[in-house]
């Protein structure tokens, strides 16, 4: 139900459209059962209901988009030393107005070499997040071979990191050569380190 609701009042412009010449069939109705001095008093709201129709079509359709715009801001925003924003595009839409003049960010995605107590000072096992419009997170443990320009990706199930064959030394693309292999994680690398110790030192002493 609730996504019924989203969808006509928020989500897509063709509900708000049914919505609001619903409202607008619905007035004209109960017009034809009041007297006609009633209707004399009352003003034509017709060009008033027109102009908020516009407003609304043109800009609440895009409050999703906004949404999702200050949720990655503020993911981008809260990143810690080791982490990169490695891919950042915005989206917009030929329905949504106001797209066409102010952009949202519509995919971020982001690398830092990987946090598990195994992987401590590795320089080929890293992890991805991929913030997309309209879609879950997508968290990847990426295992690297750039003598081979190969990669295993893992993805979450059931609390554990599993993958697929077909994902097991797949070949790299461009980004993904440019990412684990041209560029220098040394630095990366041993902020995790360090952080990582920190953590188990407090572990220990509790």
């Amino acid at each position: 139900m609730e996504g019924i609701l989203n969808w006509l009042f928020v989500e897509s412009i063709y509900g708000i459209c049914i919505v609001c010449s619903s409202i607008y069939g619905i007035a004209n109705y109960i017009k034809r059962f009041l007297p006609k001095e009633t209707l004399l008093k009352i003003p034509d709201l017709t060009p008033i209901l027109g102009v908020l129709s516009i407003i609304y079509i043109s800009t609440v359709p895009t409050y999703p988009r906004y949404k999702f715009h200050k949720e990655a801001l503020k993911v981008i925003e809260n990143l810690p030393p080791h982490s990169h924003v490695i891919n950042q595009t915005y989206w917009s839409d030929i329905i949504e107005p106001i797209t066409w003049f102010e952009s949202f960010i519509g995919s971020v995605y982001i690398v830092s070499p990987d946090d598990s107590i195994s992987s401590i000072g590795s320089s080929n096992q890293f992890k991805s997040m991929l913030l997309r419009f309209e879609e879950d997170p997508e968290m990847t443990l990426i295992s690297t071979d750039c003598e081979s320009r190969t990669k295993t990706e893992s993805h979450p199930v059931d609390g554990a990191w599993k993958y697929k064959f077909s994902d097991l030394n797949a070949k790299m693309n461009n980004l993904d050569i440019e990412v684990f292999c041209e560029k220098d994680w040394k630095k990366e690398i041993e902020m995790m380190r360090v952080e990582m110790l920190k953590i188990l030192k407090k572990e220990i002493q509790k």
